[in-house]
């Protein structure tokens, strides 16, 4: 561009300056742009020997923009990739966290199960120490209530045998 303007100054023609002036300015330089960006049919078109300036700019601006896209292409695919692979740490993040929560769940179902094994097992135990003792404190009544039973028949047999002595002594006594 600056060597498009000052081939333009140099020629007695001046910058220009209002409004619509720049306007059409910008409004060519566009046209330009979108002419330059498209495919260039290589022998066609020759350029006039007065504006080979200009045409070499323009390739020049041409060959940069082309430039710029390429880099602009190649920015574009490492964001893509980049944005790639953030969704892949992503998805690798969620697929870690879905297993430890399974790991942990497991092993807090496991857990869970070895209490209720154990309390269990700590049930059968008190049961069991509640039908030993129950076992127990009816074999004392048992042994309590024959004890007392013997110790009935017991008194009873020496009443009988000192009744039978005092019979025998009465007997000596009136003889």
């Amino acid at each position: 561009l600056f060597i498009y303007f000052s081939k333009n100054i140099s020629r007695g023609q001046q910058i220009p300056t209002q409004g619509k002036e720049i306007e059409s300015q910008d409004k060519m330089m566009k046209q330009k742009l979108r002419a330059s960006l498209s495919p260039i049919p290589r022998g066609k078109v020759t350029p006039r020997s007065h504006h080979k300036e200009f045409w070499v700019v323009e390739q020049t601006q041409l060959e940069k923009s082309h430039e710029d896209e390429r880099f602009r292409s190649n920015d574009q695919k490492d964001v893509n990739h980049y944005r790639d692979e953030i969704k892949q740490k992503q998805q690798d993040s969620l697929v870690l966290r879905g297993k430890e929560s399974v790991r942990i769940r497991r092993q807090e179902k496991e857990e869970k199960n070895k209490q209720l094994e154990k309390s269990h097992k700590d049930e059968l135990l008190r049961s069991n120490d509640q039908k030993d003792v129950d076992k127990y404190l009816q074999e004392m009544e048992q042994k309590r209530k024959e004890l007392l039973v013997f110790r009935g028949k017991e008194s009873v047999r020496i009443r009988r045998l000192q009744e039978a002595e005092r019979i025998q002594q009465l007997k000596k006594a009136g003889e």
